[in-house]
């Protein structure tokens, strides 16, 4: 059997964990950045047949209404590249809680939040992780730093 540490396994796959010098990940603060990614969001499902077409071409839920859920964005040249958003545990519940019973997580006032609405534009899609993992990096620390979570749960559509 050959083991092969982490470090080597990721040269192996290609993985890329730089970010280009010239794409700026943070939250969305304008109007503009917030549509731009809900444009983001409702391009890219609905090419995957998870969204429908509607007059406004934007995908969000009820969950970004509460100021508990941050919109990140990654931003190059001032256009919206990519997106993930951070649906952090309130009255309206998590979105995985239509699916999967999480009441164990929130036992001893646990703090859980659910990473949703991730789209990165299709020009960036196939570069080996070097905007997946910087995008998921921030959205982990972000939500244990500012949002006091204890954990990330996700699902994902089988498709």
């Amino acid at each position: 059997m050959t083991i092969v540490n982490g470090a080597a396994l990721r040269r192996r796959l290609k993985l890329n964990y730089y970010l280009n010098e010239n794409i700026v990940i943070r939250l969305a603060k304008t109007r503009t950045e917030f549509e731009q990614a809900f444009n983001l969001v409702y391009e890219a499902y609905l090419e995957l047949g998870y969204q429908t077409p509607n007059e406004k071409k934007m995908r969000y839920s009820i969950h970004h209404a509460a100021t508990t859920t941050p919109v990140i964005i990654a931003l190059l040249n001032n256009q919206v590249i990519a997106t993930m958003s951070i649906v952090r545990d309130s009255y309206l519940g998590l979105p995985s809680d239509k699916i999967f019973d999480l009441s164990k997580y929130r036992k001893n006032n646990r703090v859980i939040a659910e990473p949703s609405c991730l789209a990165i534009h299709k020009d960036f899609r196939q570069t080996h992780g070097s905007l997946m993992f910087p995008l998921t990096k921030y959205v982990t620390s972000y939500a244990e730093s500012y949002l006091g979570t204890h954990g990330l749960f996700a699902s994902v559509n089988p498709k």
